[in-house]
């Protein structure tokens, strides 16, 4: 186990963190979801003592405590008043090495993950976003959605979560992270004494790079009588630590990262298409994804479309401009200081670094690698990590009205139509 402590007397708070390496790209294929299930029962209670008793006690020692899941991580991240750490700690440790893993407490967060997949299929913006990354990594693991589906829930057993316990809840595995009144030899020793971690898992995998898919295809999540549609739309971009990480971040805030940025001075100033847009860069261990966001009328999907892919690649073309680079610099190196003005801020980028692999100099040199920044480096980012051809359109819309406006938009390759229910399968 890998300590890490930030030690800061500003408040009589302790911001406690155990971190696993290896989350849901660690889930069979044929079970996705196992990684969060295991972490949502872990927490709802350990051996001789109900989720009721954990609420009770974390109540009495006036701390939360929550258990996340990312497609790399598994994470139990808690708070509590600093006098009360240590049976904090006690209690953790008791949730994270004697879960219970009880028959009715799977049940019981199977119902709760099924109720929330079917109440997702009236959430039009995260349908468009899910059938986006289920296209554009189609075959790949970052295709599976880190809760699983419905089928997947259907199969789970205890037995599934067992195992995955075994495999993922390692001392190889893990990082004890606290920020507050405490000392990092103080952190050593409650480790030391509430954590006895077995060693016998695997190593966390190593995930391949995604294959970039061929034409601008569109996906249409069918959906009758929408006066709106959400919109996604993107590619492939870098994977975590490229060398050409800023040039690409500072791109996409000229682009698209601010209220003011040319895609929503255009869409939303100028055209009036939609009262959002904007664009996001995403970095994976593989490669991550550049996407557009917007949700124009039905009438003015088409023309919205085609004007943010005009957008688009000029801007693969022509790059940013010295003004748009000189603000956007600015701007990231001025608004770094609130990433890091609070102790449990510098605790997440030290586990940026030590759990997620980020590169250190992106986290401690983050002001020099932006003010290093060039417009010649921003055009040679974009034109070896985006592409202007191989793009996914992801929309929530009816088909009959999407089938007429996009058979007109020029590079079209394919039009695909799913139900709302195929993404949650």
């Amino acid at each position: 186990m890998k300590i890490l402590c930030e030690e800061s007397h500003a408040l009589p708070l302790v911001d406690v963190e155990l971190a696993f390496r290896g989350g849901s790209l660690s889930d069979p294929d044929s079970l996705p979801g196992r990684a969060r299930m295991m972490a949502r029962v872990m927490r709802m209670g350990a051996r001789r003592q109900q989720e009721r008793d954990v609420d009770n006690a974390l109540a009495a020692l006036g701390a939360r405590l929550s258990a996340r899941v990312s497609p790399s991580t598994v994470r139990f991240r808690g708070v509590v008043l600093a006098r009360n750490l240590e049976p904090f700690v006690a209690l953790l440790a008791n949730l994270v090495q004697a879960p219970a893993f009880r028959q009715s407490d799977l049940a019981r967060a199977k119902r709760e993950t099924r109720a929330a997949l079917i109440a997702s299929q009236d959430d039009d913006r995260s349908l468009a976003r899910r059938a986006f990354m289920e296209t554009v990594y189609v075959g790949h693991p970052y295709a599976r959605r880190v809760a699983g589906g419905l089928g997947s829930l259907r199969a789970m057993k205890r037995g599934d979560l067992v195992q995955a316990h075994e495999e993922l809840i390692d001392d190889r595995r893990a990082f004890f992270a606290i920020s507050g009144p405490i000392a990092k030899r103080e952190v050593q020793q409650l480790a030391k004494r509430y954590f006895t971690l077995p060693r016998g898992g695997a190593a966390a995998p190593r995930v391949r790079a995604p294959k970039a898919k061929r034409g601008l295809e569109v996906v249409v999540v069918h959906k009758e009588e929408r006066t709106q549609t959400q919109m996604v739309i993107g590619t492939l971009a870098s994977a975590l630590g490229d060398k050409h990480t800023f040039d690409l971040v500072v791109g996409n805030a000229a682009f698209g990262g601010t209220f003011t940025a040319r895609l929503s001075a255009e869409i939303r100033g100028n055209l009036g298409f939609s009262y959002s847009a904007y664009s996001r860069l995403s970095q994976r261990d593989a490669r991550g994804t550049f996407s557009m966001w917007t949700h124009p009328s039905t009438e003015n999907t088409l023309a919205c479309a085609a004007r943010q892919l005009e957008l688009y690649r000029d801007f693969l073309r022509g790059g940013i401009t010295r003004r748009e680079l000189s603000f956007v610099k600015k701007m990231l190196v001025r608004g770094h200081c609130f990433d890091r003005d609070t102790a449990q801020k510098r605790l997440d980028a030290a586990l940026d670094v030590a759990v997620n692999r980020v590169p250190r100099a992106h986290v401690y040199e983050y002001e020099r690698l932006v003010s290093d920044v060039t417009r010649e480096s921003v055009e040679t980012a974009l034109a070896k990590r985006l592409s202007a051809r191989d793009l996914t359109m992801a929309v929530v819309m009816d088909q009959n009205a999407a089938k007429r406006a996009f058979s007109e938009l020029e590079g079209v390759s394919a039009i695909t139509v799913i139900e709302p229910r195929a993404l949650i399968r």
